[in-house]
């Protein structure tokens, strides 16, 4: 049995369209194993409106953690 992990960043998907067709993952999707917090869902949000990306890739995590 064989398990793996990719962390693909948004903006380098362009860069990866082979790979993704490859693994059978669509333009949008994300593949994320659970829904988005609110918290993750503002974040996005925050980012959509500015070009410059400022908020970026918003994780939420459990317990006291930052990033």
């Amino acid at each position: 049995m064989l398990d793996g992990h990719i962390d693909l960043e948004a903006e380098a998907r362009g860069k990866h369209k082979r790979l993704l067709a490859d693994l059978g993952i669509g333009p949008d999707e994300t593949r994320q194993a659970r829904e988005a917090t609110p918290f993750e869902i503002a974040g996005a949000a925050v980012n959509a409106v500015d070009h410059r990306g400022v908020a970026g890739n918003v994780v939420g995590f459990e317990g006291n953690l930052g990033l």
